[in-house]
């Protein structure tokens, strides 16, 4: 799931080991909250962690070409949480611990992505983490993770975190949440629930006076299931997440929402290189007050994955979306219905052992928080080069073209942007790396939402 109102840091990771992977419609994280209120969030966390039993949240990205080839109807873990492939330091009896802690410290000459207010700040950033991971058996696992930062802003202190950043690029990429994995014959089943909460300035995100605000805070919790069943020929995989986010701020409580999300896929083996298949998914999002419009949501269509070679593979996606929006929400879009398509491309290529690179893009569909919803054209490219022993090269670079559907607010923008990221291995523990970032925002509506931003930073990860 992919809000449409992601801050503009996640756009770009210096290491660039991730990579866009919408899948047509993406309907956000949805949220239900009226007001903030401690006793009721703390009950709703409580409840989840009893309905899942204690299991984990240690999310690491999987080889990107493996993803390509498995995709949402592929081998790889559902809710996104596997042990494989991580780097446990410590042990605790039968339980795998590892331990992370850095440093971010950011030059931004524009934390309120306006260039009719451009304040510049330097903005220091600590952050921790843990995992663990418990092997009950050779197939079944718990789990769990917490990855936790503060950021301060010197110049502009009204910018600094209100709580605990609990995001994914937190920690050295230490997700927060619990999963319970369980592999029953031919069913692999996983369990889990996942808690974020992400700070900043978003230019999808307006108060309620129009203006982007620096300290836009929301919580995202996640919970749900998501089984596979491998018959080796057809896969078939279902699952189902509720989601919420609910903000911080009274300010903006109006965009409060939760949902319910439901994905399904079968996946036949043409050979051992080649799949094909056809996913879909649906959503039911719900918002506590009268300034969105409730909506439902469905997509549907074919795709096709290939490894050329043990160097080069690709994945294709297609398909029809519907979406229906109810009437008589304060944002003014009296657009009710949606009958629309989504289309999305990967390829990934290593050239050598040095070199590999990396393209997506595609169409989608998210729910907006100015208009019921934005169709969003988009393009990822990255590359990571090792020159040298322990060091990396990462540049990227990603447009977006998107077109809101109405409200009092309506847009059509263009929004690009290119970063570079040197990394280097200091020690077998310590890590180190440096970036630069610039985005830039074409709008409709002229200087009331064009900005463009630079951004400088510097990282120091210590794994235990």
């Amino acid at each position: 799931m992919n809000n449409g109102y992601k801050a503009e840091a996640e756009y770009f990771s210096v290491s660039n080991t991730s990579t866009a992977r919408e899948n047509g419609v993406v309907f956000p994280q949805g949220a239900k909250a009226i007001g903030f209120q401690w006793r009721a969030f703390l009950k709703k966390c409580c409840a989840t962690l009893v309905i899942v039993g204690a299991m984990i949240c240690q999310a690491q990205a999987q080889l990107f070409l493996r993803d390509v080839l498995d995709g949402p109807g592929g081998k790889g873990d559902g809710l996104g949480v596997s042990s494989e492939g991580q780097h446990y330091n410590l042990k605790a009896g039968p339980v795998l611990l590892r331990m992370t802690a850095g440093l971010r410290t950011e030059y931004n000459d524009n934390i309120a992505l306006s260039n009719k207010d451009r304040r510049d700040d330097y903005i220091i950033t600590p952050q921790v983490g843990a995992s663990a991971n418990w092997a009950i058996t050779s197939f079944n696992a718990l789990s769990f993770g917490f990855g936790a930062g503060y950021s301060k802003y010197l110049n502009n202190p009204g910018a600094d975190s209100d709580f605990m950043l609990m995001s994914y690029g937190i920690a050295n990429n230490v997700n927060t949440g619990l999963n319970l994995r369980l592999v029953l014959e031919d069913f692999t089943i996983n369990v889990g629930t996942s808690l974020a909460y992400s700070q900043g300035a978003s230019d999808s995100v307006l108060d309620k006076n129009g203006e982007i605000s620096t300290n836009f805070g929301q919580f995202t919790n996640a919970s749900g299931f998501d089984v596979l069943w491998n018959l080796a020929n057809p896969v078939i995989r279902f699952g189902y997440k509720h989601n919420e986010n609910f903000s911080w701020d009274d300010d903006f409580q109006f965009i409060d929402n939760s949902s319910e999300n439901f994905t399904a896929s079968t996946t036949f083996n043409l050979n051992e290189t080649m799949q094909t298949g056809i996913e879909g998914n649906a959503s039911l999002t719900s918002f506590d007050q009268e300034y969105q419009n409730d909506s439902w949501s469905l997509n549907m269509g074919p795709f096709f994955a290939m490894q050329v070679s043990q160097y080069l593979g690709f994945r294709l996606g297609m398909g029809l979306t519907l979406a229906d929006f109810e009437k008589g929400g304060l944002n003014g879009d009296d657009e009710s219905e949606l009958s629309s398509y989504y289309f999305n491309g990967q390829v990934y290529h290593i050239v050598n052992q040095y070199l590999s690179h990396n393209l997506s893009l595609g169409k989608s569909t998210n729910i907006n928080l100015t208009s019921n919803f934005v169709e969003l054209y988009f393009m990822r490219y990255g590359f990571t080069w090792n020159f040298i022993k322990n060091f990396a090269l990462s540049p990227s670079f990603f447009f977006d073209w998107g077109d809101e559907s109405g409200g009092v607010t309506e847009d059509d923008f263009y929004r690009w942007g290119a970063s570079i990221g040197l990394g280097y291995q200091i020690s077998k523990k310590l890590t180190s790396s440096v970036g630069y970032t610039y985005i830039s925002k074409d709008s409709d509506m002229g200087e009331n939402r064009d900005y463009y931003q630079n951004r400088i930073s510097l990282d120091m990860n210590y794994q235990f």
